[in-house]
């Protein structure tokens, strides 16, 4: 019985005297170049409205006054860009020089020169012609990149400072006035329903 004692008091003493061990881990944050550009939905049309279509920016000729002066809708934080790293440049694009009849009965195609697209508040807009087809050789100060489209917006240099992240950019888009024989041709004879054109515009980011 004794015995049994002097056992179980050394087994104690052996625990509590142990020492903690330790294991260290290296944790590092590290901060790469990225870029992205896209199109908030939730500042697009969100509702089909006779012509007018949802998830699209539709332009809309109501009056005699917007015949006579033009239609135009700003778009506030329509794009979304994140550059990490550097200045940068937005590009952009459209699939056809003109915009193509969709709905209607008037001539198949719209002179890309009627409408323009404008981001932030630089120049006074680009028209769809211009953004048709145009290829651009870029330098972002590393290598030469080829960017098709045309450049719409530009911020900033080759540094860091002018990194965003989630920055919300305004765009506006814009028709002209139309004349009478404008009017006619895109409407064609005996339409009393109206007609759309359309083109699709794709933008794209890329360093300064």
């Amino acid at each position: 019985m004794k015995k049994g004692l002097i056992l179980a008091a050394a087994v104690c003493l052996s625990i509590a005297g142990a020492k903690a061990q330790t294991s260290n881990v290296k944790v590092n944050v590290v901060l790469n170049p990225a870029f992205s550009i896209e199109v908030d939905n939730s500042t697009l049309d969100k509702t089909d409205n006779g012509l007018e279509q949802k998830d699209a920016v539709n332009l809309v000729y109501r009056t005699a006054s917007d015949y006579a002066t033009g239609v135009k809708k700003d778009i506030a934080n329509h794009l979304k860009v994140t550059s990490v790293g550097t200045g940068y440049k937005i590009f952009a694009t459209a699939d056809s020089r003109n915009l193509q009849r969709t709905s209607g009965e008037g001539v198949p195609e719209m002179a890309g020169e009627i409408v323009t697209v404008k981001v932030g508040n630089q120049g006074n807009g680009v028209n769809i012609a211009a953004l048709n087809g145009k290829i651009n050789q870029v330098n972002n100060g590393k290598n030469g990149t080829t960017a098709k489209g045309e450049v719409v917006y530009t911020l900033g240099n080759s540094n860091s400072t002018e990194s965003v992240v989630g920055f919300g950019l305004n765009v506006e888009y814009a028709a002209r006035a139309l004349n009478t024989a404008e009017v006619k041709s895109f409407l064609g004879q005996n339409n009393a329903i109206g007609a759309r054109y359309t083109v699709n515009v794709t933008y794209s980011i890329l360093a300064d």
